[in-house]
């Protein structure tokens, strides 16, 4: 998505998006509206939600908005969709380990639009959407009779009541069953009549009430040896669907069932095709006897290619309510097909499928969640199936590196799928291999950038700028790699391992030896001009370490500045600078750290908890300054850019483009060959990217192309979307799905 705003004080606007890295994190649930055709949810347990485009076949992001003092309601334990009034979207957010674990119920009456928050939950029944059993659900129900009445399950406290269509909550009083026990879903079946699971096994877990969720009875009949996870009621509304596991999940790869509930008789029938944890159960609406079901957590063989073969769960299609089902993973019983999302080429490994959906107004496509995104079929009904990945605008990596060097490209690493190298910031591209899952450690040497290492569980060297990996022994056998640098020519590999000093090698990473005057943990920085000059602080030091090849020995000096937070940045092309965010003492200017006596500026801010440093408008200008904070307590906490080293500061995001701030990581990072282009770290919604666009820029044509262009070549193009004129090696217009974007 690419929304632009220009209210700042500057000859220019910001547009921002994430870089397309394609999905990558945990999407817990996909919400489609029977009601409105196209209206399709998705939620993430760190990432925020999206709204599915069904002209463009992208997810939007609804969430940007979030400041960082909000961050935690990124994790969306719940979504629902009123169905008397569809454009009404409620959520239960909140992650337990931000913001003091606030919680909140937000409601739209635009389709997501906009949003507002209708209650602060915290202390009533508080969320954690990155909690065990997130994939369960949905938690979050509405009264089809008007949409007053919402319904809400904890984890902690039982279930919640609201009468004025989420203002206000009481909890519901009742001994049926235990408070504290962790609610899985809650489904109204009529105006009247709700049921409710328990995440829990052993005893009584499936409740049914007949007067809006006032009183309630255990389900005859119901299976206690398993948890139920979600249910799926028929469009006739006579039959209800309950999956189950035995724990939480999304991790499981134990058993369960699927079991169907006849709410005539009261009879179950169990319809299992195997005897496995089950996600979620779909069923077509123009055929009730066409059921679609996803196991949840099971490692086996996954057959979507002849190519490969992927890990992950199953896809069972039944045409006769249950009595027989074809497996869809298996060998030969369907095609997978992407070529946009490069590192999802060879495959889709379908994990953690806690929630699954046909599309209620055309049965031959549906959605299936998975650890790694959300993978489709538009056909889902015939003698072979061809699925796809489903994650275009859907952005949910955890940034842990992003690292941007003159004539090289842009680097970042992330959770769970490693990182890549970006030489076109509005590509796909392949994750670095060989793998690593999470990648912690990454270094580009300053002079010589076709040299780069990355280190996690194990430490790779490349000399070729990222064409290839040469595994290194790492400095202690049995640790990971936390941090690693290279010095401004190459010649010093820097890594350090878990809880220890840093290490250096002199020989491209055969052989390692201890900086034992560095302390433990301290993580080193290379000059990017002076080579064998590395920077790090530790407590309230800062260390300049200056390698002496003569002796094989290094040598340190030492500054005390209190209030340090966050990462340095050392400017690329800059000898000895460094400049330090130190929260509400402002920003430090380190100049001269290369001789051992650095001299230090102070910059007074509101608070200021990250800066980096990116291209400044010439190559002969001083780098442009990016922070995450403000310069005066009056002014809005956001992202501010200096063209003047610090002297003025302009806001260069606006309150819709937020992001929850610079999350874990807490990275704010300049593009060192793009004048104005900014990168930011976040809670799980990817890597922010903002690009400056110029009026000049904006003013060279009024641009407009089909819906279903696709990605144009550099150049300039007019209104019928025809390229007619070329800027080789220079700035060029491009449109994307009819919007007009700058690329540099």
């Amino acid at each position: 998505m690419i929304i632009s705003s220009a209210s700042y004080a500057q000859t220019g606007h910001y547009e921002w998006n994430a870089l397309p890295f394609g999905g990558a994190g945990f999407v817990s649930g996909i919400i489609t509206c029977p009601e409105q055709e196209g209206l399709m949810f998705a939620r993430t347990d760190v990432g925020g939600a999206y709204r599915w485009n069904p002209d463009s076949e992208e997810w939007t992001p609804i969430l940007d908005f979030l400041p960082e003092n909000k961050a935690g309601l990124m994790g969306v334990e719940s979504l629902a969709i009123d169905p008397s009034s569809p454009n009404k979207v409620y959520m239960y957010c909140g992650t337990s380990y931000w913001n003091s674990g606030l919680s909140a119920i937000l409601c739209s009456e635009d389709y997501g639009e906009t949003f507002t928050q209708l209650a602060t939950v915290t202390s009533q029944f508080p969320a954690h959407g990155n909690d065990y059993g997130r994939q369960s659900g949905e938690r979050l129900a509405i009264c089809p009779l008007g949409g007053q009445l919402l319904l809400c399950g904890s984890r902690t406290r039982g279930l919640w009541k609201s009468e004025n269509s989420g203002k206000t909550w009481k909890r519901v009083a009742q001994t049926t069953f235990v408070n504290d026990r962790k609610m899985s879903f809650v489904q109204f079946l009529d105006s009247s009549t709700v049921v409710a699971g328990h995440l829990y096994k052993g005893a009584a877990n499936l409740f049914r009430s007949e007067d809006g969720g006032t009183t309630w009875t255990d389900i005859d009949g119901a299976r206690t040896d398993y948890m139920p996870h979600r249910c799926r009621l028929t469009p006739d509304g006579k039959t209800l669907y309950v999956t189950y596991s035995d724990s939480e999940g999304p991790s499981t790869s134990g058993a369960g069932a699927l079991m169907k509930l006849d709410l005539t008789t009261g009879t179950w029938t169990d319809i299992s095709p195997q005897k496995v944890s089950f996600g979620d159960i779909s069923v077509a609406y123009d055929n009730p006897e066409h059921l679609m079901a996803v196991s949840m957590g099971l490692w086996w063989g996954q057959y979507w290619t002849t190519s490969s073969t992927t890990w992950g769960d199953q896809v069972w299609i039944s045409k006769n309510g249950g009595k027989t089902w074809i497996n869809l993973a298996e060998n030969g019983r369907s095609t997978y097909s992407e070529s946009r999302i490069k590192w999802l080429a060879s495959g889709f490994h379908l994990h953690w499928c806690g929630s699954a959906q046909i599309d209620p107004h055309n049965s031959s496509r549906a959605w299936f969640c998975s650890g790694n995104g959300i993978m489709t079929t538009k056909n889902l009904w015939a003698s072979k199936p061809r699925f796809q990945a489903c994650v275009t605008g859907l952005e949910e990596t955890v940034p842990l590196n992003i690292v941007s060097v003159a004539e090289a490209p842009l680097a970042v690493t992330i959770g769970d799928y490693d990182g890549c190298l970006y030489p076109d910031v509005t590509q796909y591209y392949k994750r670095f291999t060989p793998s690593m899952g999470s990648t912690s450690a990454f270094a580009i040497a300053a002079r010589q950038v076709k040299l780069m290492l990355r280190g996690a569980g194990d430490l790779y060297l490349s000399q070729n700028g990222g064409s290839s990996w040469v595994k290194k022994t790492k400095p202690v056998a049995d640790k990971g790699i936390s941090w690693c640098a290279l010095s401004a020519e190459g010649d010093i590999l820097i890594a350090r391992p878990s809880d220890n000093r840093p290490f250096y090698s002199l020989d491209k990473g055969q052989t390692w030896t201890e900086i034992t005057i560095a302390p433990s943990g301290i993580n080193l920085y290379a000059d990017p001009v002076c080579n064998h000059v590395f920077y790090g602080m530790s407590g309230s030091t800062f260390y300049i370490f200056i390698y002496n090849p003569t002796t094989d020995t290094f040598t340190k000096k030492t500054k005390v500045l209190s209030g340090v937070v966050g990462r340095m940045c050392v400017v690329d092309g800059r000898q000895g600078e460094v400049w330090l965010a130190r929260g509400s003492s402002g920003v430090t200017h380190l100049t001269g750290c290369d001789t051992g006596s650095p001299t230090a500026k102070n910059i007074t801010m509101s608070s200021c908890s990250c800066i980096g440093a990116g291209r400044g408008k010439t190559a002969d200008d001083y780098p442009s300054l990016y922070i995450w904070g403000r310069k005066t307590a009056s002014q809005p906490l956001g992202l501010y850019r200096s063209d003047d080293q610090g002297v003025t500061w302009t806001r260069i995001n606006d309150d819709q483009h937020q992001f929850g701030g610079p999350g874990n990581a807490q990275i704010v990072c300049g593009d060192m060959n793009v004048y104005g282009r900014v990168y930011m770290s976040t809670v799980g919604r990817g890597i922010i990217c903002g690009t400056f666009i110029s009026d000049e820029e904006t003013n060279i044509n009024t641009l407009s192309a089909p819906q279903t262009s696709s990605l144009f070549r550099e150049g300039i193009y007019d209104l019928q979307g025809r390229r007619y004129a070329e800027r080789p090696s220079v700035q060029g217009l491009y449109i994307q799905n009819g919007k007009k974007i700058l690329i540099k």
